[in-house]
């Protein structure tokens, strides 16, 4: 990575008119973009920017008439990038929230969450459906508040509860879900699990909505990435001890968010497979 500017310098006003606004870029491909030309810049710092700067359709609070206004039904912003993101966000426990009022079928992303930098990393990769971050009371959650992660209505959503929610029942994961570095990191750090115990370490990925045999599809699609794992009585997913290698080899040892990087926190030969083979 090159030396880069201070991100004062860098993410201006005119900055994110040109990317976010004009040519309708999403967080996570301006990160993507400055990766590219050897800046290295998080997703949360681009958001931080953005609202700092008081940019339109940055994730905010905002007003609630924000939500009032719909987004353009007759354009489209499904792209390869947004289907992964969606397959990331329902493997782990957000959902799809149909409108069944509309007289073209749309649909919101939703989660609630727990710390309100998760949520907000989250519904980042859905900038083009405007999104926003309330939180709400919530006895339920020991801070006594959970943080909402929401997207407005939009038929390209729709289209992906059509995949997601086969005849209109409860969220499944499709046969072609993406299982990419991004989905996987999506789902573990909302539905994962790493525990220690002396010498022994278990990694699980909770799927307990999901169906033993789509459980099962997803151990397929997982052990085609080399990652050994399997489904136990639980119906939930077990990294193998050989398999946690490899698994943060394929999304990364640090977590994009720091409410979550204990999850990554492991002794440094936990990720390295020749070593765990001598061990």
């Amino acid at each position: 990575m090159r030396e880069q500017p201070h991100y004062t310098d860098l993410l201006t006003e005119e900055f994110f008119l040109k990317h976010y606004i004009h040519d309708r870029m999403s967080f996570p491909d301006i990160s993507n973009m400055l990766k590219k030309q050897g800046l290295n810049v998080a997703i949360g710092t681009i958001y931080k920017y953005a609202k700092k700067l008081g940019i339109g359709r940055t994730i905010s609070e905002g007003s609630r008439n924000k939500q009032e206004i719909p987004l353009d039904y007759s354009k489209t912003f499904l792209t390869e990038s947004v289907i992964e993101a969606v397959d990331g966000f329902l493997l782990g426990d957000g959902y799809i929230q149909p409108n069944d009022c509309d007289t073209v079928r749309t649909a919101r992303c939703r989660c609630g969450q727990q710390y309100e930098e998760f949520a907000t990393y989250l519904v980042s990769h859905f900038s083009y459906y405007d999104p926003t971050v309330k939180d709400y009371a919530d006895k339920s959650m020991s801070s006594g508040i959970v943080w909402q992660g929401c997207t407005k209505h939009h038929p390209d959503i729709y289209k992906q509860h059509q995949r997601w929610y086969p005849n209109e029942g409860t969220k499944q994961p499709p046969d072609d879900v993406r299982i990419t570095p991004l989905s996987v990191m999506m789902w573990y750090l909302g539905d994962g699990s790493v525990v220690q115990s002396g010498d022994s370490v278990t990694l699980r990925l909770s799927t307990d909505g999901f169906s033993p045999d789509r459980v099962q599809f997803l151990v397929g699609k997982l052990r085609e990435k080399n990652i050994s794992c399997h489904r136990n009585k639980d119906n939930r997913i077990y990294v193998e001890a050989e398999g946690i290698p490899v698994f943060f080899d394929f999304i990364g040892r640090k977590s994009p968010v720091k409410c979550y990087q204990y999850k990554f926190d492991l002794p440094e030969w936990r990720f390295e497979a020749k070593r765990m083979n001598i061990i």
